[in-house]
Order: structure tokens, then C-alpha cells, then sequence
């Protein structure tokens, strides 16, 4: 049985995933500007709820996979993959081959899928496809809809349908999460977290808060398969005006921290704005450095206008209790590409046992304009 929900429209996912796809055409080859991703699972459940095998996937703009894939159980593979405007595939990030390595998509690939005339619509396989290799079974799309008698069948061609109007553009939510509901030792409510469960974790704690009693706890651990685990992301879009990302951060001398904007809208991911912080110093994109006190809350606050009001260059202002705000402007972007706001991350790549806490996390917008004056660059 085949399970599947469809959402078209700017800024929504083409599939979300909620049952079992096999042997299905998902190929949106003339999507205008569309800047979702292509397959989403909306909801990761304790139970194997998904299958997606032998299928073949074609789009032109937006990520691979969005959502729950990293932490959703699954089982993926002998699919066919293939972005027609000839963007690099990643799948949460990582190229197919890591992505593999990690337990999904084993057996599928990246290829032209040779249907006979995508601009006709035509989707049939022409001889060699590689995805038949693979397991796809072709079907004639040509009888699906209404079935029956002659009457029958021009009734339903006589149908007159409404022209579609799409609802406009939802606007993107402003975050700010104090995680005073949040229940200590559960992950917390309003990010995506990435762990191996192997001496590393995301949990909601009070060993310390910047503000009221609760914080976010990211315990590294040495050894993980992946060294940019431990993961905490929040997920948006935001495509235009002014975005302000506040928080508190709480770090130890190992701690190797990054945190970073990225814009995965157009397949693959280009990083905008990005910090790192390495031995108790904040790292910037063109060798600026800050000394920053160990086992002591400091806010950090990103600015960057996206989209249409993006200059091309964001600030940062750090405020270390005690002494007056440091603000730096004119920082360059990680990636000269990077236009909408779609991830804001923190990864801990400290691969030794070591600890960091987050508060107090803002995401907002407000139109071009509006902006308070940073002031002068340190």
C-alpha cells in the first residue's frame, strides 16, 4: 500500500512522507520558485512508520530531505536521485555517501533517471535508465483517473475546476525559547537534535541558567562516528527583512562550539553568517578573536538582513557580564551566497568529553529599516 501526501505551493514541501512510497515518480522538473525541500517527515515516531524505496526523485530547486530523516526510523534505498538544474544533492547536509554511511539510502544513487520528454510531461523511461537497475517498476500513468463506461468517463472530462489561488506566504514564526516549560532530562521543544546516544546528549537541565531555572545542556563525548555531533537546530525561513538571532552560551575550556546560519533553498546548503569558539576565544570569519571567560553565561546576537535586504555582511555584538557590549560589523558571510535564513545551528565538534550550555535563543524579524545602529566596528 502506498502512502503519501503531496503540498504545492511557495515555500512548502513537494512529498511529506507518512507511510510507504515504492516505485513512485516524484518529479517536479519546471518548479518556478519553489524553495522547500523535496521529500519531508514532518514527525519522527518511536516505531518504523516509513518506507521509501525503488523510487525515483527529480526537482530543480531546494534540498534533497528536510524534517525528521536524521532522527526518524526508517528504511530507505534503491532510490534515484537527480536535481535537473544540476545543483549538488546533499541529504541533511551531507553527500549521498556519508549520508549512507549513517544507515540511509542504502543502494540508491544520484543520476539522470532518462525520461522520455520531462518538458512534455512525458515520464516514461527510455531504454538504460539506471533507475530500473535499481528495482523501479514502471506503471502507464496514462491509466490513472476515472475509469468505466464512455459516459462515465466524459463526465469527468466536462468538469469545469476553478482557477487554483494559492493562500499567500505564511510568515516565518519568532522564536523565543527560555525552556522554563521544557521538562529537565527531555530534549528541548522547538529545535531538531542530533545525537549518537554514546556518552553525548541534548537535554534540558538545571545545573545552571543564564535566566530563571532551566537551560539546554550539550554534553559531548570522544569517539562519536560523527564529529559534528552533538547537533541542535532551528528550523525557519526567513527570506527578507532584517533577522536578530539572540542567545546565551556557557562554555568550558574544551569546548569547540560553531554556530551558523545556513540556506539550504536552493539544494545544498551555503553558510552565511558563522562563529566559532575554540579554548574560550570567539573565532570570526577573517581571524578576529575575543577572549571569553570560562564557566560564565555571555550573549551573543546575530544580525543580518536575507533576501532582498541582505547587504551582503552581518554584525554580532557579545555582552561578558561586567564589561561593555563588544560589537563587530561588516563581518563577511562564510558562503557569498547565502540570501534566505532556513537553519540556525549549534554543533559541538569537541570529540572529548565537555560540556556547553545554550538559553534564552530569540529568532526574529523586522522590515529593512528598522535596525538599531550597531555603531563602530571594534
Amino acid at each position: 500500500m502506498t502512502l503519501w501526501k503531496s503540498a504545492f505551493g511557495k515555500g512548502l514541501p513537494r512529498v511529506c512522507v507518512v507511510g510507504v512510497i515504492v516505485s513512485a515518480v516524484l518529479a517536479l522538473p519546471a518548479a518556478g520558485p519553489v524553495s522547500a525541500a523535496e521529500v519531508v517527515i514532518t514527525r519522527a515516531e518511536p516505531h518504523q512508520s516509513i518506507s521509501f524505496e525503488r523510487n525515483i526523485i527529480m526537482w530543480k530547486t531546494g534540498p534533497a530531505l528536510s524534517g525528521a530523516w536524521g532522527n526518524a526510523k526508517t528504511v530507505s534505498g534503491s532510490n534515484c536521485w537527480f536535481n535537473s538544474a544540476g545543483a549538488p544533492i546533499e541529504f541533511m547536509g551531507k553527500p549521498l555517501a556519508d549520508w549512507q554511511k549513517a544507515g540511509h539510502e542504502t543502494g540508491s544513487i544520484v543520476a539522470d533517471p532518462l525520461f522520455v520528454d520531462v518538458a512534455r510531461g512525458d515520464f516514461r523511461l527510455r531504454p538504460g535508465s539506471p533507475a530500473l537497475a535499481l528495482g523501479f517498476k514502471p506503471f502507464d500513468g496514462s491509466k490513472a483517473g476515472v475509469y468505466g463506461d464512455a459516459a462515465w468517463i466524459a463526465n469527468a472530462r466536462d468538469v469545469t475546476y476553478p482557477q487554483l489561488e494559492l493562500a499567500p506566504e505564511i510568515p516565518p514564526v519568532a522564536a523565543n525559547l527560555t525552556f522554563e516549560r521544557d521538562e529537565p532530562g527531555r530534549p528541548p521543544r522547538g529545535f531538531d537534535v542530533s545525537v549518537q546516544n554514546k556518552g553525548d546528549s541534548i537535554l534540558v537541565t538545571e545545573e545552571t541558567a543564564a535566566a530563571g531555572k532551566r537551560s539546554v545542556k550539550i554534553t559531548d563525548a570522544p569517539g562519536l562516528q560523527h564529529t559534528w555531533m552533538p547537533l541542535l537546530v532551528c528550523h525557519t525561513r526567513h527570506a527578507k527583512g532584517v533577522v536578530s538571532n539572540a542567545f546565551d552560551l556557557r562554555v568550558e575550556k574544551a569546548s569547540r562550539v560553531d554556530c551558523e546560519w545556513r540556506d539550504y533553498s536552493e539544494g545544498g546548503y551555503k553558510t552565511g553568517p558563522h562563529l566559532a569558539i575554540r579554548e574560550a576565544r570567539l573565532r570570526l570569519v577573517g581571524g578576529t578573536t575575543m577572549e571569553l571567560p570560562e564557566n560564565q553565561w555571555v550573549r551573543f546576537e546575530i544580525q543580518s538582513g536575507v533576501g532582498p535586504d541582505s547587504a551582503g555582511a552581518w554584525s554580532l555584538t557579545v555582552t561578558v557580564p561586567g564589561q561593555s557590549p563588544r560589537v563587530f560589523t561588516d563581518l563577511e558571510y562564510a558562503n557569498p551566497g547565502f540570501k534566505t535564513l532556513t537553519w540556525a545551528g549549534f554543533i559541538s565538534n569537541a570529540n572529548a568529553a565537555t560540556s556547553l550550555y545554550l538559553d534564552n535563543f530569540t529568532l526574529q524579524a523586522q522590515p529593512a529599516g528598522t535596525a538599531p545602529d550597531l555603531g563602530e566596528k571594534p
